[in-house]
């Protein structure tokens, strides 16, 4: 006989229970659903695949866009512009990722990914950072020009007629197998924000260093709504034409050196002539140097033409610590010793040609730069200790290069309201402060913070990269205080390791006051 309660038996209850349940659990799943809305998958697994990047140990996602080589030409082929993402670390990111614009023209904006993403780990916890091998550069139909030739020979590397030719060669060899005419700066940021729209992300923070603050200025040009913040690092506006800049802005940083090592007590007593012997090595047409042989060892003399002289003279003044110790290379070069100055000049300019598309910079250069040049700003240049080095450089260099048209827009001051921070170095010898000043008053709604003893590229400061911080994460809406840039000190300038004199005590020697 079954045992019967009030409410049936047993196992049946326990079966209802268990019914109820379910069907209070299924529906209160549903009305999480109906909360939530449907689910969303990032965009980012979507558009990009796993992969390393150089020096990171961070998965990062890799993808491409394709898009037409010359937008100008109904015929253009497709290439492929590659970009890698460090994906936001947080469970729950923020919808605007950080884009990340490269320098040069040229430079692979994937191989500043492992630098960048210190400067911006703080901002990256919860907010993608993108990089982009701009088209011509790197992986994305990267427009090479090998210049090993030169390097196997000492002779030829100090010879910039050499280099022209080199260069000329590869400028024939590119052409016949791409459209040098659409890789201009005002297509290339199309590509930006085709993969922009790839991502799914309505707006972005823009961060571009030298040249790439070139291409984040035009981007905001064509497409001010996509822009949350922007950042720009070492301002090279459009209608600033390269060849000419460098040689102003170069010379006056000569002139800030010489002015320094005269203050400097230390300085002043080891090199009481270091203007003269500067500006010996600006004006003599040949210098006769001492030179190490990279490939074979060897240090013999060889006749430097000034332009190889000036150039290496020019390269160390991006960084302070390499400037710092310019005096006493200059004095080695006096006394004929060249090596301690290429040696500097090596130390920033060694491996560019990993990192750097040459094809590219130049069509950029070309099209761009090279167009602005008249009889006004080379007598400029011409004033100069450089003097028209660099305008006869790039003028060499860029014959059969294409000059397309450039829309007339690009020269011209950017009008915007998104909220703008500009960095400059007070000791950038190719961005100055002045550039920055100049672009700050476009924008409405614009901060530009100095760190006067900073040479090329502030970002990378801690004080810096926590300024970004900030700017970012209060979009804008907070003034920033710049004084930690302004307290960075300059290095101080460099001093041999003095010899002892004959009748200095020997190492092991016991000395007075010593004990054992």
């Amino acid at each position: 006989m079954n045992r019967k309660t009030p409410h049936g038996p047993a196992p049946a209850r326990r079966a209802a229970r268990l019914a109820i349940a379910a069907g209070s659990a299924a529906m209160g799943l549903t009305l999480l659903a109906a909360c939530k809305g449907p689910q969303q998958t990032d965009p980012l697994l979507a558009a990009t695949t796993a992969c390393r990047l150089p020096d990171l140990e961070q998965e990062a996602r890799c993808g491409s866009v394709k898009v037409k080589e010359n937008p100008a030409n109904p015929g253009s082929r497709e290439i492929e512009v590659k970009f890698a993402v460090l994906p936001a670390q947080a469970r729950y990111k923020e919808p605007d990722p950080i884009v990340l614009l490269a320098g040069g023209p040229g430079q692979h904006g994937l191989k500043i990914a492992a630098p960048m993403s210190k400067v911006f780990g703080a901002l990256n916890r919860k907010r993608d950072l993108i990089f982009i091998d701009q088209r011509g550069t790197g992986q994305s139909n990267g427009l090479e020009c090998p210049m090993r030739e030169l390097y196997a020979d000492m002779d030829k590397s100090l010879d910039p007629q050499a280099q022209i030719a080199v260069i000329n060669r590869c400028q024939q060899t590119l052409a016949a197998n791409n459209d040098l005419a659409g890789y201009a700066t005002h297509i290339a940021v199309q590509d930006f924000d085709a993969i922009r729209a790839k991502l799914g992300a309505e707006r972005i923070n823009l961060w571009g260093g030298s040249y790439g603050t070139r291409a984040a200025i035009e981007y905001t040009r064509q497409f001010p709504q996509r822009v949350r913040t922007l950042m720009l690092d070492g301002v090279a506006p459009a209608d600033m034409p390269l060849p000419v800049s460098i040689a102003r802005d170069g010379d006056a940083m000569v002139s800030n050196l010489i002015e320094a090592c005269a203050k400097d007590a230390a300085c002043a007593k080891r090199y009481p002539d270091f203007a003269q012997r500067v500006d010996a090595l600006f004006t003599q047409p040949t210098s006769t140097l001492a030179l190490t042989d990279a490939y074979s060892g060897q240090k013999k003399s060889y006749t430097v033409p000034r332009n190889a002289v000036v150039s290496a003279l020019r390269t160390p003044l991006y960084a302070p610590g390499l400037s710092a110790m310019l005096p006493q290379a200059v004095a080695r070069a006096a006394a004929g010793d060249g090596d301690p100055m290429l040696a500097l000049s090596n130390a920033l300019a060694g491996g560019m040609e990993d990192e750097m598309s040459m094809g590219m910079h130049l069509a950029v250069v070309c099209a761009e730069d090279l167009p602005q040049l008249n009889d006004a700003n080379i007598a400029q240049a011409a004033k100069t200790r450089f003097g028209t080095a660099f305008v006869e450089q790039y003028r060499g260099m860029c014959k059969g290069f294409p000059q397309p048209q450039i829309p007339a827009a690009y020269y011209a001051p950017v009008k915007h309201d998104r909220p703008t921070l500009v960095l400059s170095g007070g000791l950038d010898p190719v961005t100055p402060p002045a550039e920055g000043n100049k672009v700050t008053g476009w924008f409405s709604d614009a901060q530009h913070l100095v760190a006067p003893n900073i040479g090329h590229i502030v970002s990378g400061q801690p004080c810096a990269s926590k300024l970004i911080e900030t700017f970012v994460k209060t979009e804008g809406k907070e003034k920033l205080d710049g004084t930690c840039l302004a307290k960075l000190p300059r290095p101080t300038f460099y001093e041999p390791p003095q010899r002892p004199s004959a009748d200095a005590p020997k190492a092991g020697n016991a000395q007075a006051g010593s004990t054992k």
